[in-house]
């Protein structure tokens, strides 16, 4: 048993509670993979737009 912030927690609670917060850790992960992917898309989309716009200017 652990005592945390004063409440007995038994090993099963503990485990469950490792086990949650290692899933989040993994959302969190993807989250900032998927936000790096997107970025990505967004500036090779801005350059692409830049370039089209730039042909038909010239």
């Amino acid at each position: 048993m652990q005592v945390i912030e004063g409440k007995i927690v038994t090993e099963t609670e503990w485990r469950s509670m490792i086990r949650y917060t290692d899933k989040l850790q993994g959302k969190v992960e993807r989250l900032e993979r998927d936000r790096i992917v997107l970025f990505g898309l967004f500036v090779v989309t801005a350059v692409a737009l830049g370039y089209v716009l730039a042909q038909g200017v010239i």
